[in-house]
Order: structure tokens, then sequence, then C-alpha cells
């Protein structure tokens, strides 16, 4: 089976030659030698046509985008693990997706995310956590990742926090802080996003932490479509490229949302401690979003000094 990656992804998930290789891939894996119940999943058009947004983070330094699927095998019942191989340069890749009720896809584990989005340019990754709590800070992170830095500690680690474990995050972050070139975390506190609005906060606290970093960048890698221009130090403005999904794509966007989200982590936990009334809404646990236990204590104790008062469950 091969994967032709086009500008509108099409994925056929049927043996055919591959016009853009000469040398068809002895490793390529046949339909027909495939698990029935496999072979009907992987068949079905609503599932391939999910699949194929997935295969957009599989990209490396090498920039071909021609892909063979080595492997592909059923995990614990409906779980699919797909082995990709880019043709050419032979980087590979695993994603793993569970297959729900209705024919969707549930992306579990993303395909190693690279070092880098432009080559032979100082690139800033920033991402932002925290955005859509009802109490305490917006809070983003900035990380310069070294360019030839791409090994298994990374790929194991630096991935989009929510996918990590806590252990693992902590894990993350201590890497991160020793591996990259420069780092930054910064905040923004409640009282800022009542009187801006989240969105503006949270895009402040981004370009804080550009700047947080000393370095400056001639390229910057925001996850998700929101993003204001940066101007830097001299006042020059910096390019930069707005990524849905980009800590599933790249270390410095990862990196970023995993020491950001360590850092507010850590604070909520150590906030509860001096304020030992905040675990009635569970904050330590929670961290500040909106899980019964907060709801819940926000109608039966009302709010504190650090909810956000412009959220709609604390107006």
């Amino acid at each position: 089976m091969i994967v032709s990656s086009h500008a509108s992804y099409y994925y056929s998930m049927q043996q055919r030659t591959n016009k853009c290789s000469p040398e068809a891939s002895s490793e390529t894996v046949s339909n027909d030698n495939l698990d029935p119940i496999l072979k009907q999943l992987i068949e079905n058009p609503k599932i391939q046509d999910k699949i194929c947004g997935y295969l957009e983070v599989f990209w490396c330094e090498h920039g071909q985008i021609q892909h063979d699927i080595v492997n592909q095998k059923l995990t614990d019942g409906s779980k699919l693990e797909i082995t990709i191989r880019k043709q050419q340069c032979g980087c590979r890749g695993i994603l793993n997706v569970s297959i729900l009720a209705n024919d969707n896809v549930r992306l579990e584990t993303a395909i190693y995310p690279i070092p880098f989005r432009k080559k032979g340019v100082i690139e800033v990754g920033v991402d932002e956590v925290g955005r859509g709590c009802l109490f305490g800070p917006v809070t983003s992170g900035a990380v310069i990742w070294p360019p030839d830095l791409d090994n298994e500690t990374s790929r194991r680690l630096i991935r989009d926090s929510k996918k990590l474990t806590e252990p693992q995050r902590e894990e993350a972050y201590a890497y991160i802080i020793e591996n990259a070139i420069s780092w930054a975390v910064e905040s923004l506190d409640n009282k800022e996003i009542d009187r801006t609005n989240i969105l503006r906060a949270a895009i402040k606290t981004m370009h804080m932490a550009i700047d947080s970093t000393y370095v400056i960048p001639q390229h910057i890698i925001a996850d998700g479509n929101s993003f204001n221009v940066y101007n830097d130090r001299k006042g020059d403005p910096v390019n930069h490229t707005t990524i849905v999904e980009g800590d599933n794509k790249y270390y410095s966007i990862a990196a970023a949302s995993i020491i950001a989200k360590v850092t507010r982590d850590r604070a909520m936990v150590q906030l509860e401690k001096d304020n030992p009334d905040l675990a009635k809404y569970g904050i330590a646990s929670n961290k500040g979003y909106g899980a019964p236990i907060h709801l819940s204590a926000i109608k039966t104790y009302g709010l504190t000094e650090w909810h956000r008062r412009s959220f709609s469950p604390c107006k």
C-alpha cells in the first residue's frame, strides 16, 4: 500500500505502483495479507479520509512527501498502528489511531515530530496552556530547539503535552531545559485576562516568552491559528507561521507546550498549598479547568480572587 501525500493529502490504501519513485519498496505491505477485520477497517472510505489528515504530521528534514505503509496491525481490538517509511530518505514514523463507533477516528499517538520548519535560521516555537481554564493564569512557553537533536529520547518525550502523563511531562521538562538552545515561560494572571480577553492575553504571553529567550529569532512557529506580528528588540517584524496541531509536528512547539504546562501545573499545586480553602475547588488536581468538583464549588462557595470573571461559568 502506498500513500501519496499531495496538496489534498489523497490517501489510498490500495496496492499500486508509485509513479514518483522508480523503485518499489520490498517492505510495502499488501491488503491481501491482512487480517480480515483489519482489511475491512482500512478499506472503509470514511476511515481512509480521516487517517489521511493525520499523515500531514509526518515531515522530515529531507522534504520528500511520498510514503510507503510498511506495516499495519490491530492492537487491543480497535486500535490501529501504522508504520510509515518515507521513500528515498527512508525516515520512519508510527501513527496510532483508535477506530471509534460510526467510523470515526481518534488520534492516539502522533508520528514523531521533527526539529524545525525552516532550515538554517534561528527558529523559536511557541505554545500556550490554560486558555480554557476558569481559574488562574494563561501561560506560554518559547523554545529554540537544536536542529540536529533528533534521537530516541526526543521522540519519546517531546510531543503534545496533553498526550504525556504527569511523570512523563516532568521528565520531558528536565530534558528540555537541559538541551534547548534557549527557553522561557511567561504568564498573565486572571485580571489581565478579564481586562483584555483570553486570546489577546495568550498571544501577549507568547510574545513575552519570546522576549525572555534573549535570542533574536529569525522565524517563529506558533501552535494554532492565531498569532500577532512579533517585533524584535530592534523593532523589526519577525516572520511567523501558525500551525494547527503544531505540537504534534515540531519539537520546538511541543517543547514549549510541555514547559508551559509543567510550570503552570506546579503553580496551581503550590497555590492550593498556600491557600488550603482552594481544595474545595480541586485546583491542585483540575488545575483550574471546569471539572465537576470545580463547577459545583463555584455554585456552593462562589468565586475566588483567582477566577476569571469574564468566563461564562463565572459570570
